[in-house]
């Protein structure tokens, strides 16, 4: 019995609740199939903190080059800017257990696609943590 409460414990205290939205602000007009891309960062409109822009970086070219088939060309720009970053409070999003929007965290990125100098799409993409102590983690 002991044991299950430590391990309830445990999972209460590291355990977060997150969302993700993403919302096409340009949609693309005509569909082309495009092999290759590069990424780049913008120049945010926040300060954020280098470990995240690392994060973001890493896992997009994850995403892209290993565990799709695009390859590193100059035939796609996608290029990332951070709209608004707020690290909320930990304590506050533990204590209160996501109760409102206590202790909110969130991360907001514009994202632009651009061929030969053309703007081809633009998404916008945000995440929020809502409880527990995952902030930390990360």
């Amino acid at each position: 019995m002991f044991k299950n409460l430590i391990l309830i414990i445990v999972v209460a205290v590291i355990t977060g609740c997150g969302t993700a939205s993403t919302v096409v602000l340009d949609p693309v007009e005509q569909r082309s199939e495009l092999k290759g891309v590069t990424i780049s960062s913008g120049n945010h409109n926040v300060e954020v903190p280098q470990k995240i822009v690392t994060q973001l970086q890493t896992g997009i070219e994850k995403g892209l080059y290993e565990e799709n088939d695009f390859i590193k060309s100059d035939a796609l720009l996608l290029e990332y800017k951070f709209l608004q970053q707020d690290e909320g409070n930990q304590f506050v999003r533990w204590f209160f257990g996501g109760i409102g929007n206590a202790g909110e965290a969130s991360l907001t990125v514009l994202v632009t696609y651009t061929d030969v100098g053309n703007q081809l799409a633009q998404t916008q993409v945000q995440g929020k943590i809502d409880s527990g102590f995952f902030w930390w983690f990360v």
